[in-house]
């Protein structure tokens, strides 16, 4: 008779390799500071497309410049 927990030591000894735990990789992305920021609390860094609020602003005429911190 075998023992009832005989598999799933087996298992965990053939699949332990295949989920053993990893250190997690640091994360590659660079964190650029905060370039723009409005009253509501809203903030840009300044890359990638323009956030619709500042979108808003621009289109009525505003200069982003106007939201740049300082």
């Amino acid at each position: 008779m075998r023992e009832p927990f005989s598999f799933g030591a087996r298992a965990q000894t053939v699949l332990g390799s295949c989920f053993a735990s990893t250190t997690p990789t640091p994360c590659l992305q660079k964190v650029h500071p905060i370039r723009f920021r409005v009253a509501e609390g809203h903030t840009w860094n300044g890359h990638g497309d323009l956030p619709e609020w500042i979108q808003r602003a621009v289109n009525a005429g505003q200069s982003p410049d106007h939201f740049s911190v300082s």
